[in-house]
């Protein structure tokens, strides 16, 4: 008996050690967790020309992230709390492989008041790629982000979240992320174009084409935001992006151009807009710059002198709109009014002085140009000019290299190089715009006769040349009232031509046009 039970024992023992378990490769993880910085949550109430259509920026309590990672059938839910002055996710695991690294790709991030599935909204998001907002965030920070992954090691990765609906969004970085709050900002733009010259905008095929008015277009126009960065210890602003209003159904007419850029609550930025119009250039339409823009991120609506940007507002309407008018035919107070637009050529002319003619002084031959469509002839036909500068030299019939000049958004080196200043040209546009008022039976086709008065008065106001009769009382109106003067559509404005040489120049020719 003693026998069987020990042999019972033996076999029980024996029995026991083939049912161990034996121990597996152990699993091996990467820790997650995200962690936000303490940040004052704005509203867009606090953005100038935020839109009524976009929700504002939620006060709502920061509770629970779901974060995507491509390849994971699951979302990761993980509640958000606040400890050591920060909100930070509580942390979860990452099931690692055999390979000592891998890449994660995070897809989704999304901040809710409370958890998703009791009720809680999205009160913070990160952009879906390309997506309207999606500009908005660094390049480092947008999703798809791709993050890579070390075993045993935690890797800080920053995402930036926006006051708004769910968005996807790029990020590189495993572990645990920094949320970098965001509140977008806008301004709306809305511009006219007076003119004289409809015929120059308005065509088949032209974004104008279907406006309507005498002289006033809604302006067709770009508006370029720029961020500043510090690229290897030099600064520099990088495109964030471009609005326009040309591919509106009427291009131009209708609401202001809204323009957009993302301001981090916790970061001093430094922007740039760049405001172009559509105006022709010949017999094309091109982008023209009419301002640039520098301000802080916290200039908007303040009255902070160190940025030009302070001043896009009227001084009592801080409305978020900024409209501005191109030339001299706006009965409102808008908040710019830029120089209006000559269409002259950019390089350089061949021009020959021929005699004058039907009381010009001169007669004024201009070919090389790169196009046609100008407000003046450049096909060799002869047009009436005038002399504004009596006592430097010019060969008649003798071709010389020139540019033009516009006398309404000049030129500063006609101004350094010549002996014309400002008060001059605006003295000459007002002469030729009331020359009636002393000459009442004037015809601009064909001065005739009165050609020499007309001359006369002209190098009174440029070269001091003493003058007496009807050449005296011209002049003394310009001096009067010609400071200042700004021609309007239908009003003529001279157009100048200069060679560039300080020393030995030729005279200074101009001829007078309809801008």
């Amino acid at each position: 008996m003693r026998k069987i039970v020990m042999l019972m024992a033996a076999f029980a023992l024996i029995l026991s050690s083939c049912n161990e378990k034996v121990s597996g490769p152990e699993e091996q993880f990467a820790e997650v967790s995200f962690s936000v910085n303490e940040a004052d949550f704005v509203t867009l109430k606090g953005a100038p020309g935020t839109p009524g259509d976009f929700p504002e920026c939620s006060d709502a309590p920061l509770k629970f992230a779901v974060i995507g990672i491509v390849g994971e059938a699951e979302d990761k839910i993980v509640e958000i709390f606040f400890a050591n002055n920060k909100y930070v996710t509580q942390p979860f695991k990452i099931l690692m492989g055999q390979d000592e690294t891998t890449d994660i790709t995070i897809n989704k991030f999304l901040v809710y008041d409370a958890h998703p599935d009791n009720g809680g909204v999205v009160v913070r998001a990160a952009p879906e790629f390309e997506s309207d907002y999606w500009y908005f965030a660094s390049p480092e920070r947008r999703l798809d982000l791709v993050v890579t992954v070390e075993k045993f090691k935690k890797i800080e990765a920053a995402i930036d979240v926006l006051c708004f609906e769910d968005l996807f969004y790029e990020n590189f970085g495993f572990t645990w992320f920094k949320l970098d709050l965001m509140t977008v900002k806008s301004l709306c733009f809305f511009g006219d174009i007076c003119t004289g010259k409809l015929e120059q905008y308005i065509f088949d095929n032209s974004p104008y084409f279907g406006q309507a008015g005498n002289y006033d277009l809604a302006a067709i126009m770009q508006v370029s935001v720029y961020k500043k960065n510090l690229t290897d210890g030099e600064t520099e602003f990088s495109l964030v992006r471009t609005y326009t209003n040309a591919d509106w159904n009427t291009p131009g007419v209708g609401d202001c151009m809204q323009v957009y850029w993302g301001d981090y609550d916790e970061k001093d930025e430094d922007y740039k807009l760049v405001l172009e119009v559509l105006l022709p250039i010949g017999d094309e339409l091109t982008y023209v710059e009419q301002q640039t823009w520098m301000f802080n991120d916290d200039a908007i609506g303040t009255t902070d002198p160190t940025y030009p940007q302070t001043n896009m507002f009227d001084a009592d309407t801080d409305d978020g709109v900024v409209d501005f008018v191109i030339g001299n035919c706006s009965y409102d107070d808008p908040d710019y009014t830029f120089l209006p637009h000559q269409n002259i050529p950019q390089g350089d002319l061949t021009m020959i002085v021929r005699g004058g003619f039907d009381g010009y002084y001169v007669g004024l031959e201009f070919t090389g140009a790169s196009s046609t469509g100008y407000d003046f002839l450049t096909n060799g036909t002869k047009l009436g000019g005038w002399c504004g500068d009596k006592f430097e030299n010019i060969w008649l019939n003798t071709p010389y290299t020139v540019k033009a000049y516009s006398s309404l958004n000049i030129d500063p080196d006609l101004l350094s190089e010549t002996h014309l200043d400002l008060l001059k040209i605006q003295k000459l546009n007002y002469l030729f715009n009331h020359i009636k008022d002393v000459i009442g039976d004037f015809d601009y086709s064909a001065p005739g006769t009165y050609g020499n008065v007309i001359k006369n008065a002209i190098w009174s106001i440029t070269d001091g040349v003493g003058v007496s009769g009807d050449a005296q009382s011209l002049r003394d109106n310009a001096t009067s009232l010609g400071s200042g003067y700004i021609p309007k559509p239908g009003e003529w404005a001279a157009i100048f031509f200069y060679d560039g040489q300080e020393a030995n120049r030729v005279q200074i020719m101009f001829t007078v046009v309809d801008p």
